[in-house]
């Protein structure tokens, strides 16, 4: 959501682990999770990728097991 892009959704590896955890199975490529996220979420992608971060890191979801 920053320079304006409120719908802009990153995918790097945390936010690829949540939305593994949350919508998807293990090994998901990153295009189909952007294309999944703009779907979803559209114009507030941003946002929403924001507080899902937030959210699993406070639960520690996302790490990985040692």
């Amino acid at each position: 959501f920053s320079l304006n892009k409120n719908d802009a959704f990153p995918v790097d590896v945390w936010v690829k682990r949540i939305m593994e955890y949350f919508y998807f199975k293990e090994d998901t490529r990153n295009k189909k999770i952007a294309t999944y996220a703009k779907e979803k979420f559209g114009i507030l992608g941003g946002f929403a990728q924001q507080y899902l971060f937030y959210y699993a890191r406070e639960l520690g979801i996302g790490r990985k097991k040692k």
